[in-house]
């Protein structure tokens, strides 16, 4: 419910279910996918424009310039290719929402505020990391991976994304569906909309 709460705290309207998907590792932005197709959504085609650009941004290595998009794991040494990549990809006219799958939500959370200014389209986070989660839960290497946020500052940082239409779940499922209710929402007569739960 919380998933669907967020979601429609500032609904986008959308006219189409072509979803892109975007992720560091490519076993999420595979089951990314899969959520989609289970929550009849369609994997938009990425133009042409779009590939190219996207091809002269990532890495030749682990990464996949194809619908789901797999950024490598070079995002996370490189925080203006995730930038660069989610900008390129929601000025795409093929494509109506976005599902990013992040590790974990960091600084730049401000990045995606300022796209979706730009761009105006439903964008789904899926956090691998539970956002309330303080970095001094962990130690060493892996307390060493988080770009601290304060935890005091969370709803508020929450708050602030769905105020603009950003939405943040704990698994690729909810965030399929909360953007197929966003979908259904604005495509269906209200007598007969059927949200998934």
């Amino acid at each position: 419910m919380i998933s669907m709460i967020q979601a429609f705290i500032n609904p986008i309207p959308v006219r189409n279910c072509r979803v892109a998907i975007l992720s560091g590792p490519g076993g999420p932005a595979v089951s990314s996918a899969d959520a989609c197709e289970m929550n009849n959504l369609k994997l938009a085609e990425l133009t042409n424009e779009t590939k190219l650009k996207l091809q002269e941004l990532l890495p030749e290595f682990g990464s996949s310039i194809s619908n789901p998009i797999d950024l490598s794991l070079q995002v996370q040494f490189d925080p203006m290719l995730e930038k660069n990549a989610y900008e390129v990809v929601g000025m795409d006219s093929n494509v109506d929402m976005m599902l990013i799958w992040l590790t974990m939500l960091n600084p730049r959370y401000k990045d995606l505020i300022k796209l979706q200014e730009k761009i105006s389209k439903p964008i789904a986070l899926v956090s691998a990391i539970d956002v309330n989660i303080s970095p001094d839960s962990f130690s060493g290497t892996i307390k060493r991976a988080f770009i601290p946020i304060r935890v005091k500052k969370i709803p508020k940082i929450i708050k602030s994304m769905n105020q603009k239409g950003i939405s943040i779940h704990p698994n690729e499922n909810l965030a399929a569906k909360a953007l197929y209710n966003i979908y259904q929402f604005y495509n269906k007569s209200k007598k007969s909309i059927v949200l998934k739960q």
